[in-house]
């Protein structure tokens, strides 16, 4: 195992926690619940707030899922 976190690649163009806040109120509002939903929510957010263009686009949307889902809040 290589010990690399979906963050890994992740060069902060908005700071993590500052994208977390946003997708935690995006993904509340979305009423999401459950891990797809959750995924989907939080997709709109990297799309919205990050370059379209951003290469690690499913590696940023799964940090996000892990870190909201860690919260137990779903």
């Amino acid at each position: 195992m290589s010990g690399t976190t979906p963050l890994d690649s992740y060069a902060e163009a908005i700071p993590f926690e500052e994208l977390l806040t946003i997708a935690r109120g995006h993904i509340h509002a979305c009423n999401a619940h459950g891990r797809k939903a959750v995924q989907r929510c939080a997709r709109e957010v990297v799309r919205e707030k990050l370059c379209p263009c951003a290469g690690s686009e499913e590696q940023i949307v799964e940090a996000l899922v892990e870190a909201f889902l860690a919260t137990g809040k779903t």
